[in-house]
């Protein structure tokens, strides 16, 4: 096992780490270990033994056929070792730049996609970019794609969620993994469930899944160069973008753009942000895969962190009738301004309305020093 540092951390947690994928997984701690697991938002990874080739995936794969899907997570292939929860070769881990906030709980994020696939790195459509340049690439996950995430408390894993992309007309779909008490196996929920011991935890419907994984943000979330765009230190010396290691082995159709490497989200505690570069990644990970162009909630304004403020979020009125505030963002007075209010309650007004009981109050406070700080829309 090899120690691991990370910048940037908003849980400060230790990260005990498994060696599968060699380097990449040694590489990604909030990609969960043998039992202790952090959420980490980083800039730099540090002491990265470098990997020189892509591993095979002949076992992660989704099955052609939604009714296919395994009912044990031992049984998905994407696991060698479903006690430690080790991955299988192929499956990659990964973080993001800004998290996903889910009621504090830790997370552990891979992916995989099949042998001889890659992925398409879609970037934001003219109209978003010609704003103001700053360029996201989208990832487009081939069929047969598998992406896992797993939610811990503390260092015990409460669920696993698989959200897979079936060849079939049945396309992408969301499933959620119950663990047992003895840290031994998960099985497939097929119906929204609430926990209340040892943690309070909901578990998402497959229809619930699909709710925020929207055709517009092109289902993933998570992955884009925005959010994994930061810096590997190599243990020889040497340093390379994320998007550059998955690029040089093999995992993209097309190379990034220098555009994709240069822009990045930023933690919400990060320090060497600015306020605005803190807010709006928060609203571009928690909020965009419903608030954008084409997405089901498209019309409520774009969130994306690369999208412009004025006439789309700053002193635009809310849609909703009875929605609180005077604007989506009221230039100085975050109380009047409906994003705040929405991100800062737990009742019926809450923002996002699911996947979360509690109020994320470090990007509560952030946001309203940055709205408070606003003069005006420009």
């Amino acid at each position: 096992m090899i120690g691991l540092r990370k910048r940037q951390q908003r849980n400060k947690t230790s990260a005990i780490l498994t060696p599968v994928w060699l380097s990449l997984l040694v590489l990604l701690s909030a990609c969960g270990g043998a039992k202790n697991n952090s959420d980490e938002a980083p800039s730099v990874i540090e002491s990265v033994e470098k990997t020189l080739a892509r591993a095979t995936n002949t076992n992660c794969v989704a099955p052609v056929n939604a009714s296919a899907v395994a009912t044990q997570l031992s049984n998905t292939g994407c696991f060698s070792d479903i006690a430690t929860r080790t991955p299988a070769s192929g499956v990659i881990p990964y973080t993001v730049n800004n998290l996903l906030w889910s009621d504090g709980e830790n997370k552990g994020r891979y992916f995989a996609i099949p042998d001889n696939s890659k992925i398409k790195l879609i970037t934001d459509e003219p109209s978003i970019v010609g704003t103001n340049g700053l360029k996201n690439a989208n990832f487009f996950f081939p069929s047969g794609s598998v992406i896992i995430k797993h939610f811990f408390n503390g260092d015990r894993v409460i669920e696993t969620r698989l959200l897979m992309n079936h060849a079939s007309a049945d396309g992408w779909v969301g499933y959620s993994y119950e663990w047992n008490a003895e840290q031994s196996e998960a099985t497939l929920l097929t119906a929204a469930k609430q926990i209340v011991t040892p943690v309070s935890h909901s578990f998402p419907s497959p229809a619930q899944c699909m709710e925020c994984h929207t055709d517009a943000a092109l289902v993933a979330l998570g992955p884009d160069s925005l959010q994994l765009s930061y810096s590997l230190n190599y243990t020889d010396g040497s340093r390379e973008n994320f998007l550059d290691a998955l690029d040089r082995l093999g995992y993209f159709e097309t190379s990034p753009l220098s555009e994709h490497r240069q822009t990045r989200l930023y933690a919400i505690n990060d320090s060497s942000a600015t306020l605005e570069q803190r807010a709006r990644s928060y609203l571009h990970s928690n909020c965009s895969g419903c608030h954008r162009e084409r997405a089901p909630q498209g019309g409520f304004g774009d969130m994306r962190y690369n999208a412009v403020l004025a006439n789309n979020l700053c002193g635009v009125a809310p849609s909703v009738i009875g929605s609180p505030g005077t604007a989506l963002i009221e230039p100085g007075d975050a109380q009047n301004s409906t994003i705040y209010r929405r991100i800062n309650s737990n009742g019926g007004i809450r923002m996002p309305p699911i996947g979360r009981a509690s109020v994320d109050t470090e990007a509560v406070q952030v946001m309203g020093e940055w709205i408070n700080s606003l003069t005006s829309c420009q």
